[in-house]
C-alpha cells in the first residue's frame, strides 16, 4: 500500500472542501462571467425518489474526491427538488444523476496555422470550463433494454428528464477555482426549463443572473 497515497487523499479532501464552499468571489478578484441553460425532455412530471451519482470528468482533477464533493453540494438542492435518500447501486436508484465536467480547449486561429505559427490540432491554454447536471428516469430505460436487444447507445437520452449546463470562458488552468461558481449557478437552475440560455456574472457581490 502506498502510504503517502493514503496520507495525501485526506488533505486533498479538506482542500476540494474548503474550495467548493466558497459562496462568491473575494474582493479583488474580476468578476467571473459565463452562460447557463436549463431544458426538461419528455417527462409531463417531476422525477423524485432515491438517486445515484455519476460523475464523467476529463478534468485533471481526483475524481474520486470531486464525486464526494459534488454529492455533498448537491444534496440539499435534490432533496428540496424532490429527491430523496442516495442509492448505493445504480439498480437500486429511481433516478440516475451524471455530473459532466471539464474544459474544452480553443483551436489556434486559421490565420495562425496558415502562417505556420501553431499547430492546427493543438489545444491553446483557454477555452470553455463546463459542468453539466443529467437527470435519467432508470426504471423506464431499463424497461425498455429488456425489450429491445442491441439498442443503439446513445438510446437513453430519450429517457432524459432534465439537462442543466454552465460554462465560462477562460485559462483552462483555473477550472478548479472555477469549479464552485459553476455549482452554484447550477443548483439556482437545476432540473428547469429555460425558454433562452442566460449569462451569469459572480462578483464579490454575489451572484447575479441574467443581469441588465
Amino acid at each position: 500500500m502506498n502510504t503517502y497515497c493514503w496520507l495525501a487523499k485526506p488533505l486533498l479532501l479538506l482542500a476540494l472542501t474548503v474550495l467548493l464552499s466558497v459562496p462568491s468571489l473575494a474582493l479583488g478578484q474580476p468578476p467571473l462571467q459565463g452562460y447557463v441553460h436549463s431544458t426538461k425532455h419528455g417527462q409531463d412530471h417531476q422525477l423524485s425518489g432515491s438517486y445515484f451519482f455519476m460523475v464523467v470528468t476529463d478534468s485533471p482533477m481526483a475524481k474520486a474526491s470531486i464525486e464526494r464533493q459534488l454529492q455533498a453540494s448537491l444534496g440539499a438542492p435534490l432533496r428540496r427538488a424532490g429527491y430523496t435518500r442516495r442509492a448505493r447501486q445504480m439498480q437500486d436508484a429511481d433516478v440516475v444523476l451524471v455530473a459532466r465536467l471539464g474544459v474544452r480547449a480553443d483551436l489556434p486561429s486559421v490565420d495562425a496555422v496558415l502562417a505556420g505559427e501553431a499547430d492546427p490540432d493543438a489545444g491553446l491554454p483557454t477555452g470553455v470550463r463546463y459542468l453539466q447536471l443529467e437527470a435519467y428516469d432508470l426504471p423506464e430505460y431499463l424497461e425498455f433494454l429488456r425489450q429491445h436487444e442491441g439498442a443503439a447507445a446513445d438510446i437513453n437520452v430519450q429517457f432524459q428528464a432534465w439537462r442543466t449546463t454552465v460554462e465560462s470562458r477562460g485559462l483552462l488552468a483555473e477550472y478548479k477555482q472555477v469549479l464552485p461558481a459553476l455549482l452554484q449557478v447550477a443548483t439556482q437552475r437545476m432540473g428547469t426549463e429555460m425558454a433562452a440560455i442566460e449569462r451569469f456574472v459572480l462578483s464579490a457581490n454575489g451572484l447575479q443572473l441574467d443581469p441588465a
